[in-house]
């Protein structure tokens, strides 16, 4: 009997997440089950795939070359297709737009390697190198500095753009100190100068895409508001400082240690990849934000020609839509198949035979079968133990939430309690005193974004959504990697 485990939910829908079914089965995942709700996905994954693939990324891995390379292919592919989208949007065609999606929907898969399979090569990553900072530290009687280390030997040493919005919105937020800034938008606009006004509208123009990702929405202005009183309430300048300084000073750090630690060049190349990987991991993310928010208007374009909303087309696959676009199916198919598709589809493979539940096999499937994998054992606990990934001490109470859907729950203060987290938590995690994820390795969002945010960071606890309870008063410790009920 096949044995499956559950990389979380994303938000990500039917549509976008067709752009995986090709390079999983090239990279042996041959037994993914997908459950969509809209414009949300389950993964889940067979054990023996998970092996399996870990065994085939050791070895690409043992060439040094590979992330590098891999990683710059990629920036010629995602160039490729915002050129092509810069020029899909400013020509506007009302002809051959099948042949168009079909040629941005190839350019948008090249730009998309490896889909969710990050998470495992974190850990070959981790693998390599964790054991062996370990027993240098150990020797040199430094054991108490093992997470921290990773933490420093694993980060880029080069900004991410979501490092660089956070230090363009403090330089902002200086500007406005001393200020009376109003809480609501609308009087905002209406009290604000001119010029402040025009400097607060050009970020939210240059950033306002980072956590689209897939199918979420842009950061608003009334978001960014709410953001800047955030701000105004900290010392700005220190902020600010802070994080204009900080790779250069976590690179200093990384010299320093690896000086102690000695790398032979084996190992010295496993470092290096791995703060590559790092950077690209979170590179590619935010390409995808970058890409799908320009393309949005295109995305619309096509929904109206097929006489549906945006959100809808979103629960066809792109060879559907091709085939309705070019005339291969007959339009009138399109209701039907929204309408079973409204409430769950459960996409899954054995090998390249797939199989698409809808209604009440969907739903039976998921309840017997899925749905208990994350349920087992679903007691309270005093305290779990994870990986450090962001260090630092916060208490809060716990906000569990398991759906990108439930991100508005999340409130000034809280610690945020998720099974991962992606580009589109990111509101969420702005408002959070920690984050606690059950997944994930010392390159993974939650620990990559904690650490921008300056927040503690636990990582990899398995169980956290199963065992605390939003509203439980939770100590989180970033550098032990421990979460108590307090």
């Amino acid at each position: 009997m096949t044995t499956y485990k559950t990389l979380g939910t994303y938000s990500i829908s039917l549509l976008h997440y067709s752009l995986f079914y090709e390079d999983e089965r090239k990279l042996v995942f041959h037994q993914p089950i997908r459950v969509h709700k809209g414009i949300e996905c389950e993964y889940y994954f067979a054990e023996e795939d998970g092996k399996q693939f870990m065994a085939t990324m050791r070895k690409k891995l043992e060439d040094p070359k590979f992330i590098y390379e891999f990683h710059a292919q990629h920036e010629k592919d995602w160039e490729a297709l915002m050129r092509f989208i810069e020029e899909i949007i400013q020509e506007q065609p009302t002809e051959k737009l099948g042949e168009l999606f079909e040629q941005y929907w190839h350019l948008l898969q090249q730009s998309q390697p490896l889909g969710d399979c990050f998470i495992t090569v974190d850990n070959v990553y981790m693998e390599g190198t964790r054991q062996w900072v370990e027993q240098r530290l150990t020797a040199l009687g430094r054991a108490d500095e093992i997470n921290h280390a990773m933490t420093i030997l694993s980060w880029p040493w080069k900004n991410f753009e979501t490092l660089e919005q956070e230090i363009e919105f403090y330089a902002l937020a200086k500007k406005f100190k001393g200020k009376d800034v109003p809480t609501t938008f609308a009087e905002f606009r209406e009290k604000i100068d001119e010029d402040l006004l025009l400097a607060f509208d050009k970020h939210l123009e240059r950033w306002c895409w980072i956590p689209h990702w897939y199918d979420n929405e842009p950061f608003d202005e009334q978001f960014l508001l709410d953001q800047l009183h955030k701000a105004l309430k900290e010392d700005v300048d220190a902020r600010y400082d802070d994080l204009y300084n900080k790779t250069a000073e976590i690179k200093k750090e990384a010299e320093a240690l690896v000086k102690d630690l000695q790398p032979d060049e084996k190992m010295q190349e496993l470092i290096d990849g791995l703060r590559e990987f790092t950077y690209f991991r979170t590179a590619l993310d935010l390409h995808t934000s970058r890409a799908l928010y320009y393309a949005r208007p295109f995305y619309e374009q096509i929904a109206k020609a097929l006489g549906v909303t945006f959100y809808d087309l979103k629960l066809l696959v792109a060879e559907e839509i091709i085939d309705f676009l070019k005339g291969n199916k007959d339009t009138a198919l399109i209701k039907g198949l929204l309408a079973a598709r409204k409430d769950m589809v459960i996409d899954m493979y054995e090998g390249d035979e797939q199989t698409v539940l809808v209604g009440e096999a969907a739903e039976k499937l998921y309840k017997d079968v899925l749905a208990k994998l994350e349920k087992e054992d679903t007691g309270t606990a005093d305290s779990l133990t994870g990986v450090g990934a962001s260090p630092g001490v916060a208490e809060g109470p716990a906000r569990v939430i398991t759906s990108v859907q439930e991100v508005s729950t999340v409130q000034e203060g809280d610690v945020l309690v998720v099974p991962s987290t992606s580009i589109d938590f990111l509101v969420a995690m702005k408002k959070a005193v920690a984050i606690v994820t059950e997944v994930g390795g010392l390159t993974s969002h939650a620990a990559i974004v904690s650490r921008e945010l300056g927040i503690p960071c636990v990582v990899n606890t398995q169980v956290a959504c199963e065992k605390l309870q939003t509203g439980q008063q939770i100590k989180v410790d970033g550098k032990a990697g421990t979460v108590e009920v307090v």
